[in-house]
């Protein structure tokens, strides 16, 4: 199994590397559609839209917060407060719009590899206790192994850093196949589901 951390081959991965992955709850099945790259650039703009908001709004708070805060300031004690106020707003602004289109550049660069044995859009999957089912085709999980494990370092609020499940190319009797989470609906939970199901049955 080939394990790749950030885009780059780590080689065999370690159990310490392994107890990092963070993995959302196990819904025992979850049903998913593959996405066009039209529709799948399309919802990683609307995710990018709802983090602008977020940071955005958070920026007129800090300089909300700094003018209110000036003024029960006076002099020069006031203008500093605000000053910083507004500083750290840009900082905000710059940070958010510099993240933004390094994410998209990447998501561009990658676009083709992503789509990769991937199924065809529009096909429906199905992952449950005993198989994963592409379209008509059922693969109970123990003919399945992974050939490609694609982490992505990821941390919560006030958590320790650990890995996302990003991709998994998968071997089968037919080939091989791609899961990818930005290339289909609900993509953590079933990329989340699919490496669970699949180290068990290893």
């Amino acid at each position: 199994m080939q394990v790749l951390i950030d885009g780059k081959p780590v080689g065999a991965m370690t159990a310490k590397q392994e107890a990092k992955i963070a993995l959302t709850q196990d819904r025992g099945q979850v049903s998913s559609l593959v996405l066009s790259a039209e529709e799948a650039t399309r919802a990683l703009q609307k995710s990018a839209h709802l983090v602008v908001g977020a940071l955005g709004g958070l920026a007129a708070i800090i300089v909300g917060a700094s003018l209110f805060a000036a003024t029960e300031l006076n002099g020069d004690e006031a203008l500093i407060v605000f000053a910083t106020g507004v500083a750290v707003a840009i900082f905000i602004a710059w940070l958010l719009r510099f993240t933004v289109h390094k994410q998209q550049r990447i998501w561009k660069e990658r676009l083709g590899e992503r789509r990769l044995f991937l199924p065809s859009a529009g096909t429906a999957l199905r992952l449950d206790e005993t198989s994963l089912t592409i379209g008509e085709r059922q693969l109970a999980w123990p003919t399945l192994a992974i050939d490609r494990l694609e982490l992505m370092t990821w941390q919560a609020p006030e958590e320790p850093a650990g890995y996302r499940v990003e991709r998994l190319v998968l071997k089968t009797t037919g080939g091989l196949v791609a899961l990818d989470a930005g290339m289909i609906q609900n993509g953590p939970a079933v990329l989340d589901l699919a490496y669970r199901r699949l180290r068990v049955a290893a």
